[in-house]
C-alpha cells in the first residue's frame, strides 16, 4: 500500500500485511526475516561488506506474527552475490531485489 505525504511525497505504507514507511527508490530490497535481535544488523554488516549504501531503510512487523520485513532503498543495486548471501542466512526467509 502506499500513500502521498501532506506535501505530496509518495510512501510505501505496507507490504504484505507488515506496516513499513519509506520513500519508493529505484533500488530497493525487501527482506522478510524471524522477528529476533540482530537481524538489521546482519543485514547491514552484509550490505556494508558489499559497499551498498542504505539511503532509507522501515522495519514492520505483522501483527499477531513471529516475522518482520526490511524494506531498504539502496544508492546501487544489490549485487547477485550479497541477495545469494542474504537468502542463505539464518534467520532471512526471503530477500528480493526491486528495481
Amino acid at each position: 500500500a502506499g500513500t502521498l505525504t501532506q506535501r505530496g511525497q509518495p510512501r510505501l505504507v505496507m507490504v504484505d500485511d507488515h506496516l513499513v514507511e519509506v520513500p519508493p527508490a529505484e533500488h530497493m530490497l525487501v527482506i522478510r526475516n524471524d522477528d529476533r535481535t540482530g537481524m538489521i544488523g546482519v543485514v547491514g554488516t552484509l550490505l556494508a561488506e558489499a559497499e551498498v549504501n542504505i539511503a532509507n531503510m522501515a522495519v514492520g512487523r505483522a501483527t499477531g506474527a513471529d516475522t518482520a520485513l526490511m524494506v531498504l532503498a539502496t544508492d546501487h543495486p544489490v549485487p547477485d552475490e550479497v541477495l545469494t548471501r542474504l537468502s542463505g542466512t539464518p534467520g532471512i526467509l526471503a530477500a528480493h531485489r526491486v528495481g
